[in-house]
Parts: C-alpha cells; structure tokens; sequence
C-alpha cells in the first residue's frame, strides 16, 4: 500500500513530526492515521532530564521493530515462493534437499521471531 503524501503533510503541519519518520509509521501501520499519530506521540513523549536522548532511544526502537517485521515478511515471502515455485520442480530423488532449505528458512524465521 502506497503511502499518501497528503497524509504526510498533514501530519507533519498538524504535529511537526519529521517526514521521513510519519513516512515510515505509515507504511508499518498501512496508512493508518489514528494508529500512526498516536505512536509518533508516543515516540516524542520524552520525560526526564535528557529530552533528546529519550526521543533518539524511542525512535531507535521504532525502526528496529519496523525492521524486525520487514524480515518476517521477507521469510515469509521466501517460504511461500519454496512453497509454490520449488516444491512442485524437486523430484524424489532430490527432496532432502527441499527439505532441509525449507527447515532452514523455517529455523531463520524462528530465530527472527525470538528476537522481539
């Protein structure tokens, strides 16, 4: 789904959030406003002594949770393309091989899956 550059600069007149990162909420909340606004809020909420550092540690944890759902789409992805495109080509004789590409990307998207 392709982000709005409308919804873009509404947010970004409404709430002065950097571009790039109201870009990225978009994108991990599939052009969802309500639920966008409301973790860019969250992000910029910084209570304590070191504003700055609280905001840089909220927006570092947005971006690898951003980047840890980007890989379980992509071995999901890859999962389903073995499934589709590589399973009905292996012949008998050569089916461990499937088999144990499969156990990898399914051991890979375990491992990916721990590490929330």
């Amino acid at each position: 789904m392709k982000t709005s550059i409308e919804q873009i600069k509404k947010i970004r007149n409404q709430y002065g959030f950097p571009i790039w990162l109201i870009n990225e909420a978009l994108k991990y909340y599939n052009n969802d406003e309500d639920k966008t606004i409301k973790k860019l809020i969250e992000i910029y909420s910084a209570i304590g002594d070191h504003p700055d550092i609280v905001i840089k540690r909220n927006i570092e944890k947005f971006i690898k949770e951003v980047k840890h759902r980007k890989a379980e789409d992509k071995i999901d992805e890859i999962r389903r393309y073995l499934d589709n495109n590589l399973h009905p080509l292996v012949s008998p004789d050569n089916w461990s091989v499937y088999s144990d590409l499969t156990d990898l990307v399914d051991e890979l998207g375990e491992l990916i899956k721990k590490d929330e």
